[in-house]
């Protein structure tokens, strides 16, 4: 697989576009999309009259902890690595255009991250 060097304040640091951009970046997205499809059609199932019992509502919890959970991987891995993957890309090109998510990494993700981290982390267990 491919492998970049970029130099970042003197030092070698090592870009491996498998582990830092497909992994998190593709992978997290396309399976946390469906995750999130698939929990979104728990919750309106089991959110039916018909459907309440004792093990349906603990299923019904779960399902909503599990959209809370991929909604805060999404934001604060996928998005990340997305940026940081289109940014090195650009650096290495020379381009000054900014980079996706370049609005989100700047002024958005800096004030969610102490609020989204400890969500996902409760999330978690």
């Amino acid at each position: 697989f491919y492998k970049r060097v970029n130099r970042v304040m003197g030092d070698i640091e090592v870009y491996d576009e498998v582990f830092q951009f497909w992994v998190p970046g593709v992978g997290l997205t396309v399976v946390g999309l469906l995750g999130l499809a698939g929990n979104f059609l728990t919750v309106v199932v089991l959110s039916r009259p018909a459907m309440v019992s004792s093990i349906n509502i603990l299923l019904l919890g779960l399902a909503i902890t599990d959209i809370l959970l991929i909604l805060t991987s999404l934001l604060m891995v996928a998005m990340p690595s997305i940026h940081n993957h289109h940014s090195f890309n650009l650096a290495m090109r020379g381009s000054s255009s900014d980079p996706i998510f370049s609005y989100y990494m700047e002024e958005v993700f800096p004030f969610i991250t102490p609020v989204v981290y400890p969500v996902g982390m409760v999330c978690q267990t």
